[in-house]
């Protein structure tokens, strides 16, 4: 009898391991419908190779005037302030004064400065891609004190 129960527990398992491969679900042979069709593989990207520095070509008492030299910058943005802060781009742009840009250099007129004061001019840019570049340029100068002939009679 023990002989039996043994054979019916084996007989047991083999149903029950048949039972759970005839349960599997079946791969998708392709019968269901189509989904949507691949779109167009997106374009690449191009590499930039972003370039962008400031220089201080000269400062008198009332203005300055900057050199920015410019590669893959689209605009740019600066704003003016007496002693150099932390900023970025985007609060640059906001609050600054904006201008675009084309490859090479360009020459920045900065105006309205107090004379015998120090300055430093923040620069950030935005690149062809549309994307804040992500080095600000700064530039410190000193005004020169205001200085002009007086004639008195």
């Amino acid at each position: 009898m023990k002989k039996f129960f043994l054979k019916l527990s084996h007989l047991a398992v083999v149903f029950a391991v048949a039972l759970m491969a005839a349960c599997e679900p079946t791969p998708n042979t392709g019968t269901d419908e189509p989904g949507p069709e691949p779109g167009p593989e997106p374009t690449p990207t191009p590499e930039l190779n972003v370039q962008f520095t400031a220089s201080l070509v000269q400062a008198g008492s009332s203005s300055a005037e900057i050199k920015l030299t410019t590669k893959d910058i689209a605009k740019y943005a600066y704003v003016v302030e007496t002693k150099d802060a932390t900023l970025t781009p985007d609060i640059i742009f906001a609050t600054g004064i904006s201008e675009t840009c084309k490859d090479g250099e360009t020459t920045v007129v900065v105006s309205g400065l107090s004379p015998a004061t120090n300055y430093v001019v923040i620069f950030a840019a935005a690149t062809v891609a549309d994307e804040f570049h992500t080095e600000l340029a700064k530039v410190s100068l000193s005004t020169s004190a205001f200085t002009e002939e007086l004639t008195i009679y």
